[in-house]
């Protein structure tokens, strides 16, 4: 089984996985699935700032979608379905949580550096004289 050939990626029907690999993937996209409701649950009963809250939304999507992708994808391996088990999506999944994980980072980056500015902003106009008349 040599990881470069292009049959172990693209076969039209995977070779089975080693069984710890299978259920450490199996472990680890029902623990991204809960931990992506435990977020969601974490965003509603806090009383954080609305960028926080747009920010664990963001968060708790990715997680539990991507688990439940993965899982499918396990599900998938676990009954031999010719097409489906291909281990080409297990790189397009993890491609695919990279990138958005990056875009939810990135959108949180964002958030901070326009409310800092807002801050900012805040603090000076404070010392600045209110209109008279009004």
């Amino acid at each position: 089984m040599n990881l470069l050939s292009f049959g172990f990626w693209f076969g039209y029907t995977a070779l089975p996985m080693t069984p710890w690999i299978f259920q450490a993937l199996g472990l680890a996209n029902a623990a991204l699935f809960v931990a992506g409701f435990v977020v969601l649950a974490i965003q509603k009963w806090s009383g954080m700032s609305k960028l926080m809250r747009q920010s664990m939304r963001r968060l708790a999507g990715l997680l539990s979608t991507m688990g439940f992708v993965g899982l499918s994808l396990c599900f998938f391996v676990w009954q031999g379905i010719p097409f489906l088990s291909m281990r080409v999506f297990w790189i397009a999944w993890f491609a695919v949580f990279i990138w958005w994980g990056w875009w939810v980072w990135k959108q949180y980056k964002q958030g901070m550096k326009v409310l800092q500015s807002a801050n900012e902003n805040a603090s000076y106009e404070k010392w600045l004289p209110k209109p008279k008349g009004k």
